[in-house]
């Protein structure tokens, strides 16, 4: 039973299911899919951190959401999961540079997080194409 039902460890979320919070990012409502994108976020990238796959394709539809608030909270939960895999060397520069390329914005807001302002990658310019 424990394999099925993996449970979060943040305080503010326990006893929610990381399974509950993908049906919420799935929800009909929009501010329900907002929050669990965000959470789902932060849920997934403490799971990296800990040395665990995790599959980031409900994100990435967010993405593409009808929302636009929903859109930002998915572009900034894959913004930090895919800036972590850019430090851990597990995505490249041109993977990133890739989607920056994306016809939705919001693929592009998440790719640009490496190349923001302070980020040691000395590519800063190319995340001025994100802005339209």
């Amino acid at each position: 039973m424990e394999a099925s039902f993996r449970v979060i460890d943040d305080e503010l979320l326990k006893g929610i299911t990381i399974e509950d919070l993908e049906k919420k990012a799935e929800d009909k409502s929009w501010a329900v899919r907002q929050p669990a994108a965000l959470a789902l976020g932060r849920v997934y990238l403490a799971l990296i951190k800990q040395g665990k796959d995790v599959d980031l394709s409900l994100l990435e539809e967010r993405l593409k959401d009808e929302d636009p608030s929903v859109c930002r909270a998915a572009a900034q939960a894959l913004s930090r999961i895919w800036y972590h895999y850019y430090g851990k060397g597990k995505i490249t520069l041109g993977a990133l540079e890739h989607r920056l390329e994306d016809e939705n914005w919001a693929v592009r807001q998440a790719a640009s997080s490496p190349y923001g302002p302070g980020n040691e990658c000395g590519h800063q310019q190319i995340g001025r194409r994100v802005v339209e």
